[in-house]
């Protein structure tokens, strides 16, 4: 960090614009806080650390390499990842497996699995899982109960549903029902 704070580049801030999939899953997690008092203020701190945090990292990234995570793939290979991403938020509730998608993009599945984690900072999963969770917020958001929120995307488990909604969001989707 003493690094990255003594950085003399004048350029470094400029190259910092990419808003990973976490950090925004950490500012949708900030705008429906469903705490209220001291537990909010809490909340809300903690998740303002996760983002210095994520922003800390991104920047020890950018002094490494001058090229952003994206600039490091080659043009074709970036294109079939944004292909692979594109496949997956369509079909949240049905979505086709990594075999599959790795056929799609004509890679092996590692190799998809390695610039998915260049481009979005997670695997194929991890990013699947947080998008449906993330749809799941704005389902839930807008009224919608636990159950068909669930299975709408794509959750065949309402128990596991909630488990990784409550580890995403920091609270049960029951809470955060109705909170527009």
């Amino acid at each position: 960090m003493k690094n990255i704070l003594e950085e003399k580049q004048d350029d470094l801030f400029y190259r910092l614009r990419t808003i990973t999939p976490a950090m925004r899953a950490a500012l949708q997690q900030l705008v429906g806080c469903p705490f209220g008092g001291v537990t909010r203020k809490l909340f809300f701190e903690s998740r303002a650390l996760e983002l210095i945090a994520h922003q800390l990292h991104q920047m020890s990234d950018v002094r490494k390499t001058p090229a952003t995570h994206e600039h490091r793939l080659h043009p074709t290979d970036r294109k079939r990842t944004e292909r692979v991403r594109e496949l997956l938020v369509s079909n949240l509730e049905d979505p086709p497996g990594l075999s599959q998608l790795a056929r799609e993009a004509g890679m092996s599945h590692p190799k998809l699995n390695r610039c998915f984690r260049e481009m979005y900072e997670m695997t194929v999963f991890q990013y699947l899982r947080n998008e449906r969770l993330n749809r799941a917020r704005q389902m839930l958001d807008h009224g919608l109960n636990v159950t068909e929120t669930a299975y709408a995307v794509g959750y065949d488990s309402i128990s596991h549903f909630s488990q990784a909604f409550k580890k995403q969001f920091g609270a049960s989707p029951g809470r955060c029902m109705g909170t527009l």
